[in-house]
């Protein structure tokens, strides 16, 4: 699924432009296409939070003027008052239908300030709406308690919005956008003014009388809310002076409710001493609290300040000066002061909603303003992690105290204000769904098998993020894995692998990911790993670690954890005088649970089958996810769906199988399908296997139950026979050793560590050694030596000498004498071996080396190129870029490579030749592509690596490996076959080394002599000629001739001697 988001938003605004360009009159027909590019805006992604405001705007609007086209046709005849309440009640009909848009919008970005005081400054001109409706004076007359329980819950329902509103944002989570939150407080400071009028109103019409209790619960409650008002606004830290004018509006707030009482009371001066007295008391405690908070805010204000800049540098900062206080345009002298302020002001949200160039609040936050949300709450991170650790803080200080009170809550506010300003940055939801789970974790094991309201509040929290979370990024395949993981976690009594392998169907439908076949497999997988967990955990159910005393019924004895660490029992027999403190006992699960294993296992095997019909289907050709997907499937069923299968056949009862046949019968197919599916097959494949065979499955057999019988003891000879047949299997399907090849995939958690595959070679060493080491141990003489020979030819072009000197290492006898092979029964004397020697040394002079500078060695060919039909080797040193600029030069593929690669031996652009007159060409357009020659292999590796991430010429390359060099001849010493400063060693350049220093140390010897071919005697013995042993290619007969050294590719001159031209 592909779409422009800029094009749509483009699109929108333009619309609105339009429908908004008369203000008196809005264009009926672009609102209408601004509703229907939201329609389908909102199909292909989530809306950001200024898109649902403009939303529910533009519904609004629309409403609101179709209405009046109604009313206006059908108003002849009728009188001014039905008129009046019908444009009322049409106005509270598409309020209804704007605050529930609004709703929508909140819970897909509840940390979003601005979104909340737009909602609830909509609600509160609908309950403006309802109370001029219930004070008309035809709906007293005609439905008037309709209308008083109409006021009545829309007053509840703004009630529970403000308590919303303060649970996301009034934690302290805002401090830079305390314009904003100082409204919110103003706002639901007015709203309990105009409750608290509308409550003694209602109760004075109850009585008939203005001298009523005002001591009845709604008013005591009401005033109680306002006085936690003022203590939670005191309380929050905002920034930019937004705390300046806090206590006059509290003096005015509070003036204005004991005006009402007092009226309503008859103005008794004892009851208005006593609120006054509490006043003076809630002022003291704002006047503690505010020096509290300033010293919180000024804590707080750099990281806020770090958002603030990153938001500006990307042009996604909130002008919150647009805040402005609007004086109201209408009064209505028949209602309330403090009613007449819950009227939206709607000149105020027009200047906000229909801005031309508006990028707040539209999802454009990127990598600068997230890194500053990031390191916010890492510091907020660690500031509670350190108050956890101490449990009581030394030193008390107000972000202590503050994150003391509000916990996790607050650095959860800050998460959600992040993600409503950067909803498609994934490492936000990542980090927030991360924290959480933690924080789950410590609730669930503080609170034990107990319930807990705080533990279910943050379960349905991760479920909102997490489904949020896939919604907003459908790019992330780690989006995906942790909504299945979290939903394991929180879900773990009542989990069902459909709503797990949903999670898959919603990834696959959306279209994001069902092209990357990586991330489909891994998400297949780590489904199936959110199941095994269920599995396990419902298995632990049958152990319990025993209390101090020892007795597995005590109160304290809880069910062990299927992921915690246990220790070897190395004496179980010591137990039974001895009580142990953490010993596990062992218990029957219920009929119900061993029913809801078994159910468990089959659907993980279902989900096996499903995930490997898709490889089946998309992907025939993917060896390598086929080989972790066969790898995954066999470390499950050899290590948890059999052990539990098995089980739960001896606890039933359910013997069926036969004498030869075990329950790991699944398994055994696994690994068949393992070590076949790659071919030559990975030498870690067939390590696990045998790893099965040879130990795993001999526990089986060590059973009670298998070995009740004497003649079935000889199953274990059986088992060592077959895992030796499985090494033959192994070896000889393996490839020889000696083609280098670099590990794949990488460590880590996720896909890319399953994929992981180590080096073919240290593999098969490994192999080698475990094959020889089982032959050690069990078997014979005869089997040990074949093993050897066998190894020996696997091994013969492998590096490490210590592997093959202990291959090479023959065999002792039981007498510890050396045993003798057949190789080794004519054993060459040291004459024979001098010989051969001298014969190879002769040989390895008289070898002509061949080598060609533009066709690599063959053993460099481990990759090939294909061009056309037809496989070439690889260049070890060059690649090919292509997707150039035309105007690319040579240089700048230098530049592009020198600095990240290494040294460069000669780049140059492929261009298209130009023939002139007299057949002469010359060098004309680029092609788009060029070659880089290195003077490393290594940096080949590095330059694969930036395959469709470097830049050249402002555009992004491709690069692939090159058969072809960038140049024919390169100067000795510029391909580093070794590191710099080390020499090549082989047996050919040491004999050359040996030759010239022998040449040497002869022609010193000659000089000294002065050029007699006969040396001193020595006690009248006839010397021996020097030159005896010399022939004419020894390094013995170099003479010093100037003439005889001549450059390569020159014919060969008649040598002239200077003794005898001196004759001459």
């Amino acid at each position: 699924m592909s779409y422009n988001y800029d094009e749509c938003l483009s699109s929108i605004q333009g619309h609105r432009l339009k429908a908004y360009a008369n203000s008196k009159a809005p264009d009926l027909d672009a609102l209408q296409q601004s509703m229907d590019e939201f329609s389908n805006l909102s199909k292909l992604c989530p809306m950001t939070p200024l898109l649902w405001m403009q939303y529910a705007k533009d519904t609004e609007v629309l409403m609101h003027e179709l209405h009046l086209l109604d009313s206006t046709s059908s108003s002849a005849g009728n009188n001014n008052d039905l008129y009046q309440l019908q444009q009322i009640q049409a106005k509270k009909e598409t309020l209804e239908a704007s605050t529930g848009i609004l709703e929508l919008g909140l819970a897909e970005f509840p940390g979003c300030a601005l979104l909340h005081l737009y909602y609830l400054e909509s609600l509160g001109e609908y309950f403006y709406q309802t109370e001029s409706e219930a004070l008309h004076h035809l709906m007293k007359s005609q439905n008037e308690n309709g209308g008083a329980n109409d006021s009545q819950s829309c007053r509840d329902k703004l009630t529970q919005a403000f308590q919303a509103t303060w649970n996301s944002i009034g934690r302290g989570s805002h401090v830079n956008e305390g314009v904003i939150v100082s409204e919110i407080y103003r706002l639901h400071g007015s709203f309990l003014i105009a409750s608290l009028s509308c409550e003694l109103r209602d109760v004075s019409k109850d009585n008939n009388s203005t001298d009523m209790d005002v001591d009845s619960d709604n008013i005591c409650s009401i005033i109680r809310q306002l006085s936690l008002l003022c203590s939670r606004w005191s309380k929050t830290p905002m920034g930019d002076g937004s705390n300046d004018e806090m206590i006059e509006d509290f003096n005015t707030l509070w003036d204005e409710a004991l005006s009402i009482l007092i009226e309503f009371k008859d103005k008794d001066e004892k009851h208005a001493h006593l609120l006054n007295q509490q006043k003076n008391a809630i002022l003291a405690a704002v006047d503690d609290n505010r020096r509290v908070t300033s010293s919180l805010t000024n804590v707080l204000s750099a990281h806020e300040n770090d958002i603030d800049v990153a938001m500006t540098n990307e042009g996604i900062l909130f002008p919150q000066q647009s805040l402005q206080r609007h004086a109201s345009s209408i009064i209505d002298s028949s209602l309330g002061k403090y009613l007449q302020m819950m009227k939206r002001n709607d000149i105020k949200w027009d200047t906000i909603l229909t801005g031309k160039e508006t990028r707040w609040l539209l999802g454009l936050g990127a990598s600068e303003t997230s890194h500053a949300f990031i390191k916010y709450t890492a510091f907020l991170q660690r500031s509670y992690q350190n108050l956890s650790q101490k449990g009581v803080v030394d030193i008390q200080n107000s972000l202590n105290d503050h994150i003391k009170e509000h916990r996790y809550s607050m650095i959860s506010c800050v998460y959600e204000r992040a993600v409503s300003e950067c909803p498609t940055v994934e490492i936000l939801w990542v980090s927030h769904i991360k924290f959480l789970s933690g924080e789950w974790i410590k609730i669930r094991d503080k609170h034990y098998q107990l319930p807990n309201e705080e533990l279910q509040e943050l379960s349905n929290a991760l479920q909102s993020i997490s489904q949020r979370a896939v919604r907003n990024c459908p790019y992330s395949s780690n989006l995906f894995e942790l909504r299945m993981t979290t939903l394991g976690l929180i879900s773990t009594s009542n989990l069902e692998p459909d709503d797990i392998t949903a999670v898959i169907q919603e990834a696959s439908q959306l279209g994001f990911l069902s092209a990357n076949r990586e991330a489909m497999l891994s998400m297949r997988l780590v489904a199936i790993n959110v199941v095994k967990r269920k599995l396990l955990s419902i298995a632990s159910r049958g152990t319990a670690a025993l209390s101090s005393n020892g007795s597995s019924d005590d109160a304290v004895a809880r069910t062990k954890d299927y992921d915690a660490a246990d220790e070897l029992d190395i004496n179980p027999s010591s137990r039974k005088n001895k009580s142990k403190v953490n010993a596990v006992q062992y218990t029957s699960l219920a009929p119900a649970a061993m029913e809801e294993v078994q159910d468990l296992i089959e659907d993980i095997r279902d989900m096996y089958e499903e995930a490997d019909n898709y490889l089946f289907k998309s992907h025939v050709k993917w060896e390598e996810g086929k080989v972790c997907y066969w790898k995954h499937r066999c470390y499950t069923e050899a290590y948890l769906l059999t052990p539990i299968a098995f089980g739960l056949r001896n606890t039933l009862g359910n013997n069926e199988a036969t004498d030869n046949e075990l329950a790991d019968t699944e398994t055994i197919k696994c690994f068949e399908k393992l070590v076949k599916t790659q071919k030559p097959c990975h030498p870690d494949s067939w390590r696990e296997y045998l790893r099965y065979v040879g130990r795993v499955r001999l526990r089986y057999l060590s059973d009670e139950s298998l070995l009740s019988s004497p003649g079935e003891i000889g199953a274990v000879s059986t088992e060592l026979r077959q895992t030796r047949g499985l090494y033959k299997r192994a070896m000889s399907s393996v490839r020889k050793a000696g083609k280098a090849t670099a590990a794949s995939g990488g460590f880590g958690v996720g896909f890319q560590n399953m994929l992981f595959q180590r080096n073919y070679d240290l593999a098969l060493s490994d192999l080698c050694q475990e094959y020889l080491t089982f032959e050690q141990n069990f078997g014979s003489e005869e089997s040990l030596s074949a093993a050897l020979t066998l190894v020996r030819s696997k091994m013969a072009n492998y590096d490490d000498t210590d592997l093959l000197a202990a291959a090479a290492t023959s065999p002792l006898e039981d007498n510890g004498k050396r045993k003798l092979e057949s190789n080794d029964l004519s054993a060459p004397g040291d004459d024979q071996m001098q010989e051969d020697d001298e014969a190879a040394e002769s040989r390895a002079k008289r070898t002509k080396v061949k080598t060609n500078l533009k066709e690599p060695k063959k053993t460099d060919a481990v990759h090939k190129v294909r061009v056309g039909k037809m496989d070439y080797p690889a260049h070890p040193f060059t690649i090919h870029v292509s997707f150039l600029h035309k105007e690319t030069q040579d240089m700048d593929l230098v530049d592009a490579f020198r600095l990240t690669c290494g040294g460069i031996v000669h780049a140059k652009i492929l261009r298209e030749k130009q023939y002139g007159k007299g057949g002469h060409h010359s060098h004309g357009e680029s092609k788009g592509c060029g070659l880089v020659q290195f003077e490393e292999r290594m940096a080949v590796e590095k330059a694969l690596e930036q395959n469709g991430e470097i830049e050249i010429g402002g555009k992004k390359v491709k690069i692939a490996r090159s058969h072809l060099p960038a140049v024919g001849l390169v100067p000795q010493g510029m391909h580093r076959v070794n590191p710099k400063g080390e020499g090549k060693v082989s047996k050919r350049n040491q004999l050359k080394k040996k030759t010239k220093s022998d040449g040497a140390m002869d022609v010193d010897d000659d000089l000294n002599d002065g050029g007699n071919d006969v040396s001193d005697t020595t006690d009248g013995k006839a010397a021996t000629p020097k030159n005896k042993y010399r022939t004419s290619s020894s390094p013995g007969s170099i003479k010093l001739d100037s003439l005889s050294f001549k450059p390569r590719a020159v014919k060969p001159k008649p040598k002239m001697s200077l003794g005898n031209a001196s004759k001459k």
